[in-house]
């Protein structure tokens, strides 16, 4: 069964985002994991990813920041709306290109850092910005 931190972030994300075509099947993944429906939550998830990379990346980075901010917002909530998959084969993908399309922004760097323990992605966002209080958190030991 889903814990209640899980559970709570997903139905708050679900809140969140629009009831539009590219975010059906993740919703729907949503819903079902939340209900503790599991084998058929990850059905709706891998459909969501199959089309992910089809999509304009002015769409998959607006994705990835609403998910992102909303994990860091729901303390230890994380695997809900992120599962391993989501993390591997679109967020991860997204930030990595978001990086190189943005090369004075920091938040993609810190974000490979703060959700994939990439020390380089860490080091790169602090030379982007040596000022940038959430990396400098991340150097102290915060997460």
């Amino acid at each position: 069964m889903i814990s209640s931190s899980h559970d709570q972030a997903l139905r708050s994300l679900l809140q969140r985002l629009p009831q539009e075509e590219p975010l059906l099947h993740y919703r729907r993944y949503c819903e079902l994991r939340a209900h503790g429906q599991r084998p058929q939550a990850f059905e709706q998830l891998n459909r969501f990813l199959a089309q992910f990379p089809t999509h304009p990346l002015d769409f998959r980075i607006w994705f990835v920041r609403e998910v992102l901010e909303h994990a860091e917002s729901i303390p230890d909530a994380d695997d809900g709306p992120l599962p391993h998959p989501l993390k591997e084969l679109a967020v991860k993908p997204t930030l990595r290109l978001w990086s190189e399309q943005a090369p004075d922004d920091p938040l993609p760097l810190y974000w490979l850092a703060r959700f994939f323990q990439d020390r380089d992605a860490l080091r790169m966002a602090l030379e982007r910005n040596p000022s940038y209080q959430a990396a400098l958190t991340l150097t102290s030991g915060g997460s």
